[in-house]
């Protein structure tokens, strides 16, 4: 029940927002991000109106808003350094020697405006209160404003003036505290989970989703939320890995199919055409002119390294061959009497002579020491993931394919073309046989999978 003013008016702005919200819905469906972004659109529109007598009582002003009133009272915060005045952080490409020489504004200049804002606010108060955080949350959290600091030394020293510091200290209750997620575990909740799981599949990111972020688990296979595509103004990390696979992907096939490694220019059209397919437009002005520059960056420099380790036969025994490329792989285990689906896609997967190798493109930064086990508590670690992820394209493979072993898998690493792959080891050993397959799905997915569905959550 909404009974105090202050209680109403944000529950009138909300109700208000969802009206107009609903007037712009269309006839069809849409997804919950859809409306979850439709209405925060229109409630930043939504005013917050202080209603007073502007010459009596409260009055909450931002600090330009201040300039040429004078008030008795004056209460600023929050006084922190990098609020007060804000810190530095131009988007711009222009230093600041040519910013000067074109007469542009720097950051000493807003610094400037703030500083004369401030004190001529102050400059007629008979009571002022700086309120400022003093916990320290990081790098230059926590600080006074550099405003402050000057007036605590300059302004103590006028008799007219008292100075007095007050630090209050705000215990936060186990109440206040977010408490963990914990995954609803009622019998239609269970049995909506195994049938996604049946016919949607288990993947590596949704296992991982689930081991360390099990609230994007609940809502993307319970609730079925799922996070919209957004139109991209800049390339986004895995908008950039998706054109460099797919670039990739037409080098390593037409090696398979020719034994010819593609010459640089076909590589160029290669990235031209996936740019082409992912960002529509022109690359050559605009925000993707860096970004277009850094994909043919990345996608030559990785071909032209490739081309000399498979020219010299460097890093493969010979001889060896392709068994797929962005090859898709699934299988079904059985777990207490349900069957499951386990799905994933190998980037390439390569036959040595006596060895079945899965290499996986990463265009993100990695450390090879995330990509050893030697025990089996590991598995669930947030810094194993990938090694999760290698083991779990390992067993795929193996039931798929019906292939005895042994396995190798690594990662190839884009931003590193001079290095090669680094490879999962299970107790300093690369090579993994088919025991170890075996050890886990006995020890982590069923382990897994059975936690997943069981009616009551785990200690």
């Amino acid at each position: 029940t909404l009974t105090q003013a202050w209680d109403v008016e944000p529950g009138r702005l909300c109700a208000q927002a969802m009206a107009q919200t609903l007037d712009w819905l269309p006839e069809g469906q849409i997804s919950f991000a859809t409306l979850r972004r439709l209405f925060k659109q229109f409630a930043a529109q939504s005013p917050v109106a202080f209603y007073g007598e502007p010459f009596d009582g409260l009055q909450v002003l931002g600090l330009l808003e201040s300039r040429s009133l004078d008030f008795d009272t004056v209460i600023i915060a929050p006084a922190n350094e990098g609020k007060l005045p804000v810190g530095r952080g131009d988007a711009t490409f222009l230093p600041n020697d040519l910013r000067r020489a074109y007469g542009l504004p720097i950051a000493s200049d807003r610094e400037a405006v703030t500083a004369y804002h401030v004190y001529r606010l102050l400059q007629r108060a008979k009571h002022v209160h700086l309120v400022h955080n003093n916990e320290p949350e990081g790098l230059g959290k926590g600080e006074p404003s550099r405003f402050v600091v000057q007036m605590g030394i300059e302004l103590t020293r006028y008799a007219g003036i008292q100075w007095h510091e007050h630090a209050t200290v705000l215990p936060v209750m186990p109440p206040m505290i977010q408490q963990p997620f914990v995954l609803p575990r009622s019998q239609g909740t269970l049995d909506r989970l195994a049938g996604q799981l049946l016919h949607r599949g288990l993947s590596p990111s949704a296992l991982h989703q689930y081991l360390h972020r099990p609230e994007d688990f609940y809502q993307r296979f319970l609730l079925g939320v799922y996070q919209e595509a957004d139109v991209l103004d800049r390339m986004a990390g895995h908008a950039l890995g998706n054109v460099l696979h797919k670039v990739h992907e037409k080098a390593f096939l037409q090696w398979q199919s020719t034994k010819q490694w593609p010459e640089p220019k076909l590589v160029t059209a290669w990235t031209a055409e996936s740019l082409l397919a992912h960002f529509p437009g022109s690359g050559r002005q605009g925000p993707h002119v860096l970004t277009h520059k850094v994909a043919h960056q990345l996608a030559s420099n990785y071909c032209r390294e490739e081309g000399k380790r498979i020219q010299h036969q460097a890093d493969r025994p010979s001889p060896w061959t392709i068994h797929g490329v962005e090859k898709k792989l699934q299988a079904k285990l059985v777990v207490d009497g349900r069957e499951i689906l386990l799905k994933g896609s190998a980037d390439r997967i390569e036959q040595w002579p006596d060895v079945t190798v899965i290499v996986d493109l990463k265009t993100g930064q990695f450390k090879p020491t995330e990509l050893g086990i030697t025990s089996a508590d590991q598995w669930q670690k947030s810094s194993k993931s990938k090694a999760l992820q290698l083991m779990f394209y390992i067993w795929l493979l193996a039931q798929q394919e019906g292939l005895s072993g042994p396995w190798m898998a690594g990662i190839d690493a884009l931003r590193q073309p001079k290095s090669p792959v680094s490879y999962l080891s299970i107790d300093r050993s690369t090579i993994i046989e088919k025991d170890a397959v075996k050890a886990f799905e006995s020890e982590v997915l069923i382990p897994l999978i059975r936690e997943m569905l069981a009616s009551v959550a785990p200690v």
